[in-house]
Order: structure tokens, then sequence, then C-alpha cells
């Protein structure tokens, strides 16, 4: 398709029947910068305005994408539904590569965001993602990764203190809460003793983890 060739032959046929760039372009109920644009090779109009346009100039579709007269006994009303037909679904195939690309490309960044630094700090993500979804849906905190007894030796909660979290490993442990240090949190009731350790996980999030003593 030759933009430059379709746009004179549009210019040509405009200027035969009398027509200025504004009256064609208030026909089709498109701007005469469009139709400027058309004339000068710039773009080309759109699939459902091919028809309109060509009855408007007394040109086929098919004289529109061939940008030159075609002697009527070579021309068929066939030809023309075929030629915008296929236009049309080029466009839609156009369109579906164009929302494929899309996915990709957000495909591409999310892997790339879990591949971040701070991420990468706790090892393989995927475990996280659901606990990080009912943590933001208002669960205090959230079990990670289960012991083979079946208790929860990691949890996820939002970041910051987690006081429900703290009641939790005193009541499931039957130790104590003694004293923090740090980003770590002693239990014990003289003769038995463990940690919960934290740490900031994507920013928004605290990873806890118990480390038996």
């Amino acid at each position: 398709m030759n933009l430059e060739k379709t746009g004179r032959l549009i210019a040509a046929c405009r200027t035969e029947k009398g027509l200025t760039q504004q009256q064609l372009a208030q026909k089709l109920f498109v701007t005469d910068k469009a139709v400027s644009k058309w004339e000068r090779g710039k773009s080309f109009p759109g699939v459902d305005l091919l028809e309109p346009l060509g009855k408007e100039l007394g040109l086929s579709v098919t004289e529109l994408l061939s940008g030159e007269r075609i002697p009527p006994e070579a021309l068929s009303a066939a030809s023309d539904r075929v030629s915008v037909d296929q236009l049309r679904e080029s466009n839609r195939i156009r369109r579906r590569l164009r929302i494929l690309a899309a996915v990709f490309a957000a495909l591409l960044i999310g892997t790339a965001l879990l591949r971040l630094p701070v991420i990468r700090q706790r090892g393989d993500p995927l475990p996280y993602l659901l606990p990080m979804a009912r943590v933001t849906f208002g669960a205090d905190y959230v079990p990670v990764a289960p012991r083979r007894s079946g208790d929860a030796d990691t949890y996820l909660s939002r970041r910051g203190d987690c006081p429900s979290l703290i009641a939790h490993i005193e009541a499931s442990t039957g130790l104590p809460f003694q004293e923090q240090m740090g980003s770590a949190y002693l239990f014990s009731d003289g003769s038995s003793s463990l940690t919960l350790r934290s740490e900031i996980y994507w920013r928004w999030f605290t990873v806890w983890e118990v480390i038996g003593n």
C-alpha cells in the first residue's frame, strides 16, 4: 500500500467532485486535518471509512488501496468486500498482537520485580504471595512455611510490631515473652528459650522467623 499514491488519488478525485477538504471531512464526520493527512500521504483512512470515502469520491475500495483508477470491467463488488474484510481481520490481528505484547511485557516486569534484591533476600518469593494477599486484606499475621510438626515457624505480617503474633508464640510454646533485642524477640521460661526474629520484606511487610535456642 503506497500512502502517497493513494493520497494523490484522493486529492484528485476530491477536486474533480468540486469538494474542499473541509466539505469532504464533514461528509465523512472527520476533521479537515485528517483529510489533509490522507492527501499528503501522512496517514491512511480507517477501514470503516474506506467505503464511505469511496462513495463520495466515486472510487472503489480496491482503487483506494491500490492508489490508482481501475477499469470498471476489472472491478467487482465482491473484490471490494474481500478487501474490507481482509483489512478488518488484519486490524483485529494487530489488536490481539498488541494485547499479547502488553501481557508479555507485564509478565516480564513482574518477573523482574520478583528478582529485586529486596525480594531475593528471602529466596523463592512464591510462598509469600498468598500470605501477602491475606495480610493486605486484614489478617494480623499469616503462617508461611510449616514445620514438620505442622506448626508454622515463619510468619508474615504488615510492617511494624505485631502483638497478636507475640501472644500466639507465647500460647503455642508455653514460653513467656522476655525482652526485645533489636529485631529479635526473646521468649524463655528459664530452662527453655526461643527467639522470634523479624526482617522487613518487600518494604511493606515483616517476615517473622522462629529460631530455637
